[in-house]
């Protein structure tokens, strides 16, 4: 049985996604980067206010709402926390990043 996944921009975009059983949140955003052009690691989907992480089952996101919304991080935040999660040393790669990167909280919640 397919669940059929409606997402929102934040400039009016709408698409539609169908899941397989068993997706979680990651899995709508690769499919999503196929069809929106946005990459996985700018993505962060939202249910209602609340922040969903890549493990979260699609089915129990969409349950209070019936659909996700998407904001876009900015390309460069995206790629520094991508580096630093996955640095065996990520406190070696913080501190080469920007002043900006620093301050963002993101980059601090890593």
């Amino acid at each position: 049985m397919t669940l059929k996944v409606q997402i929102y921009g934040l400039g009016g975009n709408c698409w539609e996604i169908d899941s397989g059983p068993g997706w979680l949140v990651a899995d709508v955003k690769e499919a999503l980067e196929v069809i929106a052009g946005v990459p996985t690691r700018q993505q962060q989907l939202l249910a209602g206010s609340r922040l969903l992480k890549d493990t979260d089952p699609t089915g129990d996101a969409l349950w209070q709402t019936g659909h996700l919304t998407l904001l876009i991080r900015n390309p460069e935040l995206a790629v520094w926390l991508e580096r630093i999660q996955n640095s065996e040393f990520p406190q070696d790669d913080f501190r080469m990043a920007p002043k900006h990167i620093h301050d963002n909280r993101e980059i601090a919640l890593v």
